[in-house]
């Protein structure tokens, strides 16, 4: 969201505490109110379950970190909390970073990392039945997912597979800030990136079309290379490890002649910006993307088509969507503040860990874990002799003109199927608009609150949010 790594006013006073439960050390301090933003889109006391009108709330505070601990300075790798990672290349050429773990499979700590993905050490695995795709929000990186993935891995079968991606113009995929950058500290990195809603909806649709190709997935058993190119950072390895998942996967099929071809159950889950953009990308799927909208264009309807209806993809099932601390009513409002607020953000930093620092003391995140891994991958060195200095990948402030695009309509974007299985996370009741008030009440999502946290619930809390996944699966898609 715009106000994504500023404070949250309720986070204005705040003690200091160490020692959880899980042995994560949370730091909270005092923050000058001159730098508090405006309210983010959240909403949200105890934490509440409700799933149909009347329900009783019911507690979800589970301990808040999960992971790695230790000093709140040390940086940590992604190979902490996922298995792969690769850069996928969708048709239209674009490059997304992509991290992905199975449900149960165990992590890599040692520092050569994961091996090069071969068709001949992941043949024995069960076919992937679901997919569980995390859009991360404004500023953030795919790894802002990392420590809610972790815990959300231990509690499913390695039927599921769990991946999160960097967006547009964010992390390591395309028009990122390492790419465009040049040295000069006022240059706006991101002023060429479209940031539009149907642009970032369309990309969770090609990234998901991609990823399931990519991945060989079906219920043949065909293929199951969750992580294919799991440590290439270049597109065209990644395909062509890739090509060794597709021939097993034809040579599986050819083995099984009479087993039916069964579409893959996918989730999108989204935070923020990603949020947003995930209930935009299940509207367009679920539409066939068929709206009366001049923004949506022949393609993006082509890379609809093409996932509901093409017998030659890998189709899937949209089984639901789960978004996180995003309402239309409260981000619209917000909006017009919004770009003061991120004005105050730090533009550099000397060492990755005095970026961590400020992280926790801005109440970016309270949990030191997630801190630990989200911080760092937001961030690029820059080398101007003499200098070193850390810069955002990002520039928040080069997306201002499409937050209004982001939010606008958002509450009836996300109510549009009212078949379609629907979770929202939040922090705050309070704050929910008269359309998503009334839709709760008459049961048409399921409604989760954690309390105690900030904008970023699920690096706050990333264990109650994963048991709320995790439910939400079990419940809705049958997921292991």
């Amino acid at each position: 969201a715009p106000w994504a790594g500023v404070p949250h006013p309720s986070l204005r006073v705040r003690g200091e505490r160490s020692g959880a439960m899980d042995g994560t050390h949370v730091r909270r301090v005092t923050t000058p109110p001159e730098t508090m933003p405006p309210p983010a889109p959240r909403f949200g006391e105890a934490s509440v379950d409700r799933s149909a009108p009347g329900s009783v709330p019911s507690t979800l505070d589970t301990t808040r970190g999960t992971g790695v601990t230790g000093k709140a300075d040390a940086p940590v790798g992604w190979r902490t909390y996922f298995k792969h990672k690769f850069d996928l290349q969708t048709e239209n050429k674009d490059s997304f970073r992509v991290y992905t773990r199975r449900g149960g499979e165990e992590v890599d700590n040692a520092s050569g990392g994961a091996p090069e993905t071969s068709p001949a050490n992941t043949k024995n695995r069960a076919p992937i039945k679901t997919l569980v795709l995390f859009a991360h929000g404004c500023g953030y990186t795919g790894l802002s997912w990392a420590v809610c993935v972790d815990a959300l891995a231990c509690r499913l079968g390695n039927e599921t597979l769990l991946a999160a991606f960097d967006a547009r113009g964010h992390g390591k995929s395309c028009g990122n800030a390492e790419q465009n950058y040049s040295g000069d500290s006022e240059k706006n990195k991101n002023d060429s990136v479209n940031f539009s809603a149907h642009r970032l909806a369309r990309d969770v649709l090609d990234v998901t079309k991609e990823l399931l190709r990519v991945c060989s997935v079906s219920s043949t058993g065909a293929g199951t290379g969750a992580g294919a190119g799991a440590t290439s950072t270049s597109a065209t390895r990644t395909r062509l490890s890739a090509g060794a998942y597709q021939n097993d996967a034809r040579s599986n099929s050819r083995n099984n002649p009479t087993e039916p071809r069964r579409p893959v159950n996918v989730v999108f889950v989204g935070h923020s910006m990603g949020g947003a953009v995930a209930a935009r990308a299940a509207s367009l799927f679920e539409s066939g993307g068929r709206e009366n909208d001049s923004d949506i264009t022949q393609e993006t309807k082509s890379t609809v088509t093409s996932l509901r209806a093409d017998p030659d993809q890998n189709q899937f099932v949209l089984a639901g969507v789960v978004v996180v601390d995003v309402v239309e009513g409260t981000a619209v409002a917000s909006l017009p503040a919004a770009e003061l607020a991120v004005s105050k953000i730090p533009k550099s930093f000397g060492t990755i860990k005095s970026a961590i620092e400020w992280s926790l003391k801005a109440g970016v995140t309270s949990n030191v874990t997630s801190a630990q891994v989200s911080t760092p991958s937001r961030l690029v060195l820059v080398e101007t002799n003499p200098d070193k200095y850390y810069v955002w990948r990002t520039e928040i402030g080069a997306t201002a003109k499409y937050w209004n695009g982001w939010f606008s309509g958002l509450s009836s974007v996300f109510l549009s199927n009212p078949k379609l299985p629907k979770l929202l996370v939040v922090a705050q009741t309070d704050r929910l608009d008269t359309e998503l008030t009334i839709a709760q009440m008459t049961g048409l999502f399921q409604l989760v609150v954690v309390p105690n946290t900030g904008h970023a619930i699920h690096e706050d809390n990333p264990r109650a949010v994963a048991v709320a996944v995790d439910r939400f699966l079990k419940r809705f898609v049958g997921g292991k």
